[in-house]
């Protein structure tokens, strides 16, 4: 105790003490109030006044201890003055600890020199000992001087956490795309958009037709996006990633016991789900006839029967479909039913492939790049290539290549350097398409492993699975008849070539990089002769 004598003093003056030594909790209020009602004040209303000052700042402190993301103020001088709870354990530093010090030797004790970093910063990932953070730095100013500043640290950790709650809790789907999204300066392109926009209008069904990377999909959220049904759900659903009974599952939902493993209480299926919006059905020329006959019912009655059960439910639903096939080819030859085809095609729209609309490539390439955060002047080198180049792959395929030149970020990058597109004979390299290949060619070893080679490419590229016997129905698909034990052997070849990589389970069939190369063209003559590989 320190004897100072007899002196005018205010309540003020102790709350001044008590903060400065951060005492001013709650046990301290409790004593600070009863004694201020013993004393005279110097001021009419000073003590209402000081204790709402008290009131506020254990309100404050009480509240920003319940946060999660750590805060931290500090005055002009940079000492710290307030340091909450979560602060407190990022750092494993008491508050007593933290007043003592400024805000930069607070953090060099984490190795961060806090003042490389600019005055005001937001959303700055550090590492804060075995955390990952992002800070934000407000300054404060009063009368255009800073008078200190605030920092906020958010766990990496927690943004996480939070985003996945949003999407686990979220009802129904929706549509990411609209038709602000379409890159084009193609006046043939521009009339596709416009024929999209007036089809939004109707709730009749659409089918969407174009080669696989061609933007079908985005144009099935551009449609729903400006539909009336654009505040209902947007269901999309790849046909061809799923076996059948998966496939009627997911689609039409089952009951309670309607097999092993069924969930209790059952599953309502997407076409549920969709009920008042849209339902984007992709590459529905891979599913089966059986598939066929139960989708055509729902599009007829508008009705959904799940999987083991026995009353029927009425949807409202649009259907949004698209594939890469010939579907009127597959009419003709008995592949696809025609009452089924002429449901979906009630509306139909045509996706030009890239290699048909290549003036688009300039901007797409400066577009894929800025959302890269890339420096759009690298793809000026490779202008010459990328119109050269067929673009099989199409967007999809342009925009891989560009993040590829966002990622290498070299203004000496040349076209050789990029995975398909060698600047040498294209042609000869040229990825075989099974249907442009002559049946004779089948009868040889060397041409059925490029055959193969090309199916297994063309699958994982769109997306299917490449197991043996997918690759059988392919062949089958395109005219060729080749029986599973053939494709084992094959597939062992082309596995002790380092051409593919076989998984077990569902992993399936993936290219190596080599045989990606080889299948896109950027490999070299000799290595191409290594499967007797003599073009297309």
């Amino acid at each position: 105790m320190i004897d100072i004598g007899e002196r005018v003093i205010d309540v003020s003056t102790l709350v001044d003490i008590l903060t400065q030594l951060n005492l001013l909790h709650s046990d301290a209020r409790d004593i600070l109030s009863v004694y201020s009602e013993s004393i005279i004040t110097r001021s009419q209303g000073i003590q209402i006044t000081m204790q709402g000052l008290i009131h506020t700042k254990l309100l404050l402190q009480q509240t920003l201890d319940m946060v999660q993301d750590g805060v931290i103020a500090y005055d002009m001088n940079g000492k710290i003055t307030f340091f909450n709870s979560a602060a407190q354990a990022l750092f494993d530093c008491t508050v007593q600890e933290a007043v003592q010090l400024t805000v930069n030797s607070l953090f060099a004790r984490v190795k961060i020199e806090l003042d490389a970093l600019t005055d005001e910063f937001s959303q700055a990932l550090l590492q804060i000992k075995k955390h990952k953070v992002l800070a934000s730095r407000q300054i404060i100013k009063e009368n255009g001087h800073s008078t200190g500043g605030v920092l906020t640290l958010k766990a990496a950790r927690h943004v996480e956490e939070q985003e996945l709650k949003l999407r686990l809790h979220a009802k129904g789907h929706h549509a990411k795309y609209s038709f602000d999204d379409l890159v084009t300066t193609s006046s043939r392109m521009k009339n596709v958009v416009e024929q999209a926009e007036k089809m939004a209008n109707s709730d009749l069904a659409v089918l969407i037709l174009g080669e696989s990377g061609s933007g079908k999909e985005l144009f099935a959220h551009a449609i729903h996006q400006a539909s009336t049904r654009s505040s209902y759900p947007f269901v999309a659903v790849n046909c061809s990633s799923l076996p059948d009974n998966l496939l009627e599952s997911e689609l039409f939902g089952y009951e309670e016991g309607a097999f092993t493993g069924a969930r209790k209480g059952g599953k309502p299926g997407l076409f549920e789900q969709a009920h008042k919006g849209t339902i984007f059905l992709d590459e529905i020329g891979d599913i089966s006839p059986n598939m066929q006959s139960r989708l055509l019912r729902v599009l007829q009655q508008k009705e959904v029967l799940k999987v083991g059960g026995t009353r029927l439910l009425p949807v409202d639903v649009r259907v949004i479909a698209a594939t890469n096939r010939d579907l009127s080819r597959m009419v003709n030859d008995g592949a696809f039913r025609a009452d089924l085809y002429y449901r979906l095609k009630v509306l139909q729209l045509l996706i030009p492939p890239l290699r048909e609309r290549k003036e688009d490539i300039p901007l797409l390439s400066a577009h894929f790049l800025r959302r890269r955060g890339a420096d759009e002047q690298l793809v000026e080198p490779l202008s010459a290539s990328l119109f050269r180049h067929d673009w099989h792959g199409n967007v999809r395929e342009l925009e891989n290549a560009m993040e590829y030149v966002a990622f290498m970020n070299d203004p000496n990058l040349s076209a050789s350097d990029i995975p398909g597109l060698d600047e040498g004979d294209e042609r000869e390299f040229a990825a075989i398409s099974p249907n442009e290949v002559p049946l004779q060619l089948y009868h040889s070893t060397p041409d059925n492993e490029r055959f193969i080679l090309n199916l297994i490419y063309q699958a994982k590229t769109s997306g299917r699975n490449a197991g043996r016997r997918s690759l059988v129905e392919q062949a089958r698909q395109n005219g060729v008849v080749i029986h599973e034990t053939k494709v084992r052997s094959i597939i062992e070849k082309l596995r002790s070539e380092g051409l593919i990589e076989v998984s077990t389970g569902r992993g399936g069939i993936t290219l190596t990089e080599r045989g990606y190369h080889l299948c896109c063209g950027n490999t070299e003559k000799g290595k191409s002769g290594e499967m007797g590989v003599t073009g297309g």
